[in-house]
């Protein structure tokens, strides 16, 4: 539309906000505009570094104003009640068979969609009185190793599909069928989030609950029912976080990730039996 040819050369801070202005008017959230911000300052770091030659640089070069940050977005996620209505729902498909396994897997596992299909339990542990099977897995996203208990639910769901875990599908094909597979459990409820459109202003968002799930519901409803009733040190070891506190502290925690997992089946069989109110759904 501007007759200049699109290189490292051209590129300088008028090109640079007229290219986020059209990015701007295309979509509708910031955090969309700074997806492809970062992408292409990330396109213009390598060609910098692999050519060795000058390039423009947004996050040095632009005023405050104009730089993208991204902004923290209201989400949803499914708490215990909402999660039993799902395994209680006789999926008649394979398609929905499926779909609901790999949704049981990220909500009993909290691991991320990328790892999902690691999640087979390989591994027994059982020792002072602890007994319970395992997968391990590293992650995809960070390249950590990671043990996950396999809790009851998810076990029960493996023996309602002869053992085996899920199929592959793809994340896009997920985020579409799962949406199917809540609506049709009986998640309809009408939901207001806010979000930041690609001006920065905030804006209300009103859907069917089940039009707001994601792949990543499942690893943020599994953090969100445990994070009060659970450590925060075992659980960021189950879930592959990183604890970003300042505390030197921190750094003391050594445990094993396997002594971490039985610590956090413990943990979690002594809460449910505490805060029954807070735990319809029997874990261990």
């Amino acid at each position: 539309r501007k007759g200049v040819v699109f290189t490292s050369a051209t590129v300088d801070e008028a090109l640079y906000l007229s290219f986020i202005n059209d990015v701007r008017g295309s979509v509708n959230r910031i955090n969309t505009v700074w997806a492809v911000d970062k992408t292409f300052r990330a396109v213009l770091n390598e060609i910098e570094r692999k050519f060795k030659i000058t390039v423009f640089k947004p996050g040095v070069e632009l005023s405050n104003t104009n730089k993208i940050t991204a902004v923290r977005e209201d989400k949803i996620y499914l708490n215990y009640d909402q999660i039993q209505k799902i395994i209680k729902y006789k999926a008649p498909t394979e398609k929905l068979k499926n779909t609901k396994l790999i949704l049981l897997t990220l909500l009993f596992t909290g691991c991320r969609y990328s790892d999902v299909y690691k999640i087979i339990p390989e591994y027994t542990y059982d020792k002072n009185g602890v007994k319970f099977r395992y997968a391990r897995f590293i992650s995809a996203k960070t390249g950590t190793e990671t043990i996950i208990p396999i809790l009851m639910p998810l076990e029960r769901a493996y023996k309602e599909n002869k053992g085996k875990v899920p199929y592959k599908i793809s994340s896009a094909k997920f985020n579409l069928y799962v949406k199917e597979l809540v609506e049709k459990a009986g998640l309809k409820d009408r939901v207001t989030l806010t979000f930041t459109n690609s001006r920065g202003k905030k804006e209300f968002e009103v859907k069917e609950l089940h039009e707001f799930v994601s792949s990543h519901i499942g690893r943020r409803s599994f953090i969100t029912n445990l994070i009060n009733h659970v450590p925060i040190t075992i659980l960021t070891k189950i879930t592959g976080h990183i604890l970003k506190d300042q505390s030197i502290i921190f750094g003391y925690n050594k445990i094993s990730l396997l002594d971490n997992a039985a610590l956090f089946v413990k943990e979690l069989k002594r809460i449910s039996i505490s805060n029954k109110e807070d735990f319809p759904i029997r874990l261990i």
